[in-house]
């Protein structure tokens, strides 16, 4: 059966814990828009590799809400006459998709950091880039929290990758955060921040490679 086929009653969310996975989740979606907006913008403005490739970390957060969103939503369709056991697989390949796009993602940013470390392509953050990785790095851990417990609750695996990646945004904001705190006050050493871009794509690098094979 097509998914046009399902009619209302099938789409139905009636299960307590499912709403809570997605509200978790949607509210995980509108902090990373508003991070993902705050952080590449000052980024760029700030002259930060770092913060820039922590601001694309947090736009793949924003991807995998929203894969996870659908994930939750038709992984929990009722069995059908074509699908005896349900849908819950569709949440397995939801997983499998969030690794793809980590991956993919890290790479361009280690490709890109890697390539100013050959070419000295380096710059000097301005201050008030610590700030905004200040407030990333406690937001996102706030939200690691709030999330990991909904999918413990719910026993869902695909909440409790995406609580994972908001975890994994806040190490990679601490990470930033130190690294731009050093180059601040010693600013001989501002090749950490290009650095530290390098370090944070060969993260969501090994995030993706962890989810995209338990998927598989």
């Amino acid at each position: 059966m097509s998914l046009h086929h399902f009619s209302k009653e099938h789409l139905k969310i009636t299960d307590g814990q499912t709403r809570a996975g997605l509200k978790i989740t949607f509210i995980g979606l509108f902090v990373n828009v508003i991070l993902v907006v705050l952080k590449l913008i000052v980024g760029i403005v700030g002259r930060s590799r770092a913060l820039i490739a922590d601001g694309v970390h947090s736009f793949a957060d924003f991807l995998t809400d929203v894969i996870t969103s659908l994930g939750i939503y038709l992984g929990n369709i009722p069995a059908d006459e074509c699908h005896h056991y349900g849908h819950k697989k569709i949440e397995t390949v939801s997983e499998a998709i969030m690794g793809a796009v980590l991956i993919c993602v890290g790479g361009g940013l280690s490709f890109d950091a890697g390539r100013a470390i050959y070419y000295n392509d380096l710059t000097m953050p301005h201050g008030i880039t610590i700030l905004v990785a200040l407030a990333s790095f406690m937001v996102k851990e706030i939200l690691y929290h709030a999330t990991i417990k909904v999918g413990r609750q719910a026993g869902s695996n695909v909440i409790i990758a995406n609580a994972w990646h908001h975890r994994s945004d806040a190490l990679s904001s601490l990470a930033v955060l130190i690294g731009l705190l050093v180059v601040y006050f010693v600013p001989s050493v501002k090749f950490i921040d290009t650095l530290l871009g390098f370090v944070v794509g060969a993260l969501i690098i090994g995030i993706g490679w962890r989810l995209a094979w338990d998927a598989l």
